[in-house]
């Protein structure tokens, strides 16, 4: 029997704030890495990670 999690993951999490981030600056790769105080390397290497490219 699976049951529902209660919580996401920080992952998961992490994935959605950054595809939220991502929204509101209209994609501007630059700006969001700067919102989520990270560097574009940082923020390129997240989204491979995640798939988001």
């Amino acid at each position: 029997c699976s049951r529902p999690r209660p919580f996401q993951t920080l992952e998961e999490n992490e994935r959605e704030y950054i595809g939220w981030v991502l929204e509101q600056v209209k994609d501007n790769k630059t700006k969001a890495a700067e919102i989520l105080g990270i560097d574009r390397v940082s923020l390129w290497r997240k989204l491979r990670r995640y798939q988001m490219e």
